[in-house]
């Protein structure tokens, strides 16, 4: 923006002139989420010293937390793939855990599985997990079913899935 004011007024004008004045700024971060800022603060971050510090570095705390992170990942995913769930693209399985709930948790110790396979067969079956499967079918569907014969109908789909799966592995 300060480039074509430039060139249209015929003198420099800089970003800091833009943000001239105490009034607030809305500033737009996502499709329908705004918050104001302050034009000063805005002015402080654009012509602010820079702080002496490489973004890149981790201090050791972060770079054991990375890597403590990284290895429950990659074990999920082996456990996932162990049980011949592997077709689940990994963002969806993300999805679907990031939306797993008490559900998922009470089908796995009643099948004595491990969580994740819960959800890596829901997020196969419908691209999410098991409680966002089961609240979209409550609001979808109303008054017209009860929610413990969404649940118990998304449950055996559920069973039946991590059933054909392992029928597969032994093949």
């Amino acid at each position: 923006m300060p480039i074509v004011l430039s060139a249209a007024l015929a003198h420099r004008v800089t970003l800091a002139d833009l943000l001239l004045g105490d009034d607030p700024i809305v500033w737009r971060n996502g499709a329908n989420n705004t918050s104001p800022i302050t034009a000063a603060y805005l002015r402080e971050i654009v012509t602010g010293a820079p702080f002496r510090r490489h973004f890149t570095e981790a201090g050791q705390d972060a770079t054991a937390l990375l890597i403590a992170s990284n290895a429950a990942a990659v074990e999920k995913m082996r456990t996932v793939r162990e049980a011949n769930l592997g077709d689940v693209d990994v963002r969806t399985l993300g999805r679907a855990e990031a939306g797993a709930g008490t559900a998922e948790s009470r089908l796995a110790r009643r099948l004595n599985v491990p969580e994740i396979i819960v959800i890596a067969a829901a997020a196969s079956l419908w691209g999410r997990s098991l409680s966002d499967e089961r609240d979209a079918l409550v609001r979808t569907n109303g008054t017209s079913q009860s929610l413990t014969t969404i649940t118990r109908r998304l449950t055996n789909e559920v069973t039946k899935r991590i059933s054909q799966a392992a029928e597969s592995t032994q093949e």
